[in-house]
């Protein structure tokens, strides 16, 4: 069972979980050594126009999908637990704290929802960690 933002997802197929695992496959073929040039280092790849028929820029429609799916998922995700929290129905979880002190923060909702994304994504990893270790 997963749960995000207080949400249980319990059925795989077509849940957000599984909306977020896709979105996390998609983060790593960008971020990949050596998939794509170093664009930072070279900042004229920036510029490079994407032209599928002859395979520049390979990188920059990967990197609009990754960022659509991610941006709709976190947008919608924010957006059930804000009107979770409105009619009192919301489960205690990190981001019920962050939207209860956001004034106190000083946070914009993207930055809630980025870091809420972070977040998620780390609780998972340690989850991955902690499983594997008692397998081991």
């Amino acid at each position: 069972m997963t749960t995000l933002y207080g949400k249980r997802c319990l059925p795989w197929s077509g849940s957000d979980a599984a909306i977020y695992f896709e979105e996390i496959q998609l983060l790593n073929n960008v971020i990949d050594p050596g998939a794509h040039p170093p664009i930072d280092l070279f900042w004229p790849l920036k510029y490079v126009l994407y032209v599928e028929r002859w395979g520049w820029a390979k990188w920059k429609p990967l990197c609009d999908t990754t960022k659509s799916v991610r941006d709709a998922l976190y947008i919608r995700l924010l957006e059930e637990y804000e009107g979770r929290l409105k009619s009192k129905q919301a489960v205690g979880c990190y981001i019920k704290t962050i939207l209860n002190n956001q004034a106190d923060l000083g946070m914009t909702r993207n930055e809630i929802r980025y870091v809420s994304s972070l977040d998620f994504s780390f609780r998972n990893q340690e989850l991955k960690h902690m499983t594997k270790f008692s397998v081991d």
